[in-house]
């Protein structure tokens, strides 16, 4: 879950550290909130299943 959101927010244009390593710190976690908050999803930071499925519909689909 955490290389997934990592690559997601990449491709959306909002890069963390090293997508093919990522560590879930608190760049990580701000990041997800921004998100969350653009989405109307309460921002605690925590990639539920809610919000994994709103990092899966934005943009540009993830090749594994």
């Amino acid at each position: 879950a955490v290389a997934d959101a990592a690559r997601r927010c990449k491709r959306l244009g909002k890069p963390i550290g090293n997508p093919d390593n990522p560590r879930w710190d608190t760049e990580l976690k701000t990041a997800v909130q921004r998100f969350q908050s653009a989405q109307g999803i309460r921002p605690d930071g925590i990639a539920s299943a809610r919000t994994l499925l709103a990092l899966a519909s934005s943009g540009p689909k993830l090749r594994r």
